[in-house]
């Protein structure tokens, strides 16, 4: 049996907005409890009536805040059944990611179940590339599991981030991207430039080493501290061959 829900958070659907009528992020609400706020009463339906269905979820998420996200499967990836199913995915990128409190990832893992995160494109942006490569991602899963006939697609190795940082501006100003998202840049190559609109300054955005960046800010204004980057510190390549299709979930 599969369960899919197309818009999980119908009221940020609906307001064009993260946060529920309640002013709260229902990615931190989990599990949820039955007599509290509307995003936790949500929360709670979702954990006691529809999570011990399954065995198996994969969670779909843009970037926030002006930020796009090159397609990506975010897990743990010394948990050997997770980075297994990531790298049927076969996203470009699979990035190591803790668990976060009160997310529904934790509570899927809480559960004992298995569960992906899968990370592409911003807020209030259709991209044709992100969309295709969640729906072969999801079909890959399920003929993996034998929820679907037919062989894989897989189209790429995806590239292991174990550990990741943020690049942030240093300056407030106009900001103009210099570097294409999901590219593979080297020390001091010029990833962007934050201009001052009154002629006073221009501060180039320089990679500190060489690094894979997959995810940008795409705001034409930024302030100091903003997030303007995500680049790899540690990358690796999985064997391929791992990921055929005849190999069994244990």
């Amino acid at each position: 049996m599969i369960i899919c829900i197309p818009v999980f958070n119908v009221f940020g659907f609906l307001n064009l907005r993260r946060e529920f009528p309640d002013g709260r992020d229902l990615n931190r609400m989990f599990p949820g409890f039955l007599n509290g706020s509307l995003a936790s009463q949500f929360a709670y339906r979702f954990t006691k009536e529809i999570a011990p269905k399954v065995d198996y979820v994969i969670d779909f998420h843009s970037g926030g805040a002006d930020r796009s996200n090159f397609p990506q499967i975010r897990c743990v990836i010394k948990e050997k059944k997770t980075l297994k199913l990531a790298q049927v995915f076969n996203a470009p990128f699979i990035l190591n990611s803790d668990y976060i409190s009160k997310s529904v990832r934790d509570t899927i893992r809480n559960l004992g179940k298995t569960i992906l995160l899968f990370e592409g494109g911003k807020s209030n942006d259709l991209d044709e590339d992100v969309i295709s490569c969640g729906v072969e991602g999801a079909v890959n899963v399920m003929k993996y599991l034998g929820l679907q006939n037919g062989d894989l697609q897989l189209k790429q190795t995806p590239v292991v981030i174990p550990k990741a940082q943020w690049l942030r501006a240093s300056n407030s100003g106009m900001f103009q991207l210099r570097v294409a998202n999901g590219s593979w840049v080297v020390k001091k190559q010029i990833l962007g430039e934050i201009t001052d609109p009154y002629g006073g300054y221009e501060k180039k955005v320089l990679a500190p080493f060489d690094c894979y960046v997959f995810c940008v800010n795409t705001a034409p204004m930024v302030h100091k501290g903003d997030a303007l980057f995500h680049v790899s510190l540690e990358t690796d390549k999985l064997n391929s061959d791992l990921i055929s299709s005849d190999y069994l979930v244990e």
